[in-house]
């Protein structure tokens, strides 16, 4: 009857903005951690800024 626990049904939008907009912060903040970590500052300094672009004034959620 029960399929699992996560919830499949229909979600209010802003619920789901933000839910999508905290997955894309997390994926980028791990490929920032690992540009860092083979030194490909670069590359780092391009995710830096799209953190940055991305994450709301004020949530302390970005990097600095």
């Amino acid at each position: 009857m029960h399929k699992g626990t996560r919830h499949t049904g229909k979600v209010p939008e802003a619920l789901r903005a933000s839910r999508e907009q905290s997955d894309q912060l997390k994926l980028l903040q791990k490929k920032l951690a690992k540009a860092i970590e083979e030194e490909n500052f670069e590359q780092a300094a391009q995710l830096r800024d799209e953190i940055k672009h991305i994450t709301p004034r004020g949530t302390g959620l970005g990097v600095s």
